[in-house]
């Protein structure tokens, strides 16, 4: 008879993943089991959203968390354009935080419609008359001391 439990049908080769919306509906349940389903779930918001979500799951582990996590972004392209999505997840990614819930904080929030603000910290600031440098404090530890002298 052989070992018949052990044996796996080959994986096809040439057969690329499709949207799970033009999935029936028990593969679609399938799909979100798996983490390229997940990804592709949210693959029409941009590649920013898909990292996301491949960084959630391989720091939780958790399929079902990943699944809601992905079902939670594409939703918020209803409130949002996919855009202003992608661009929350990128962000989300940069911050070190891969969840949905992070993503729409930053939507919510504008951050991610706002520049860095690098280009506003190029030039040192202007000195200030009312900013105490090294010497005051130095005289006051000196006095409070008994003038060690030293800072």
């Amino acid at each position: 008879m052989g070992n018949l439990m052990g044996w796996t049908a080959p994986a096809p080769t040439n057969v690329t993943m499709r949207h799970t919306a033009d999935m029936p509906v028990a593969h679609q349940h399938a799909a979100m089991t798996r983490l390229t389903g997940m990804k592709s779930y949210v693959r029409e918001i941009g590649p920013s959203a898909e990292k996301l979500i491949d960084l959630h799951f391989r720091t939780g582990k958790n399929p079902t968390r990943t699944a809601k996590n992905a079902i939670c972004l594409r939703s918020l392209t209803d409130q949002y354009p996919s855009e202003r999505v992608e661009a929350a997840c990128e962000k989300a990614i940069t911050v070190g935080k891969h969840s949905a819930k992070t993503v729409q904080g930053i939507l919510a929030s504008g951050l991610d419609i706002m520049d860095d603000g690098s280009s506003d910290f190029d030039e040192p600031p202007e000195p200030q008359a009312n900013v105490r440098d090294v010497s005051y404090f130095a005289s006051l530890l000196q006095t409070k001391r008994g003038g060690d002298g030293n800072v």
